[in-house]
C-alpha cells in the first residue's frame, strides 16, 4: 500500500512510504534530516494507519545507500511527536535508536 500525503501547510502531494506485507519502506535523502533532533519525519497519519494494519517493522533508505530499520513499537513509543516549520503533525525517532541494515559501498 503506497502512502500520499497533502501537506496541511504547502497544499504540496509528497510519496511517504509503501507499505509491503508487514513492512513500512520510506526514502529518505540526508538533507530532509531534521539535524536537531537527528532524525526524519513520518506523518502522524502514516504512522497511526500503520498501527492499524499491524506494522511490524519501518525502513529508511537514506539517499539510495544506506538502509536502517527499528521495530515499529520501538519507533511508537520512543518517537518524539510535533510539527516543526511547515511541515505536518510528524513522529520523529532519533537514529541511534535505527539498526543500520546495509553500509554505504
Amino acid at each position: 500500500m503506497k502512502y500520499i500525503i497533502q501537506n496541511p501547510i504547502t497544499g504540496k502531494k509528497v510519496f511517504a512510504g509503501e507499505l509491503i506485507e508487514d513492512t513500512f519502506n520510506k526514502k529518505v535523502k540526508t538533507n530532509q534530516k531534521l539535524r536537531i533532533l537527528d532524525s526524519y519525519g513520518i506523518e502522524a497519519s502514516v504512522i497511526e494507519d500503520l498501527k492499524k494494519r499491524g506494522c511490524k517493522k519501518i525502513v529508511l533508505q537514506e539517499d539510495g545507500k544506506r538502509e536502517y530499520a527499528v521495530d515499529f513499537t520501538t519507533f511508537y513509543t520512543k518517537a518524539i511527536k510535533k510539527a516543526f516549520g511547515n511541515s505536518s503533525y510528524q513522529f520523529y525517532l532519533p537514529m541511534r535508536y535505527w539498526e543500520e541494515v546495509t553500509k554505504e559501498q
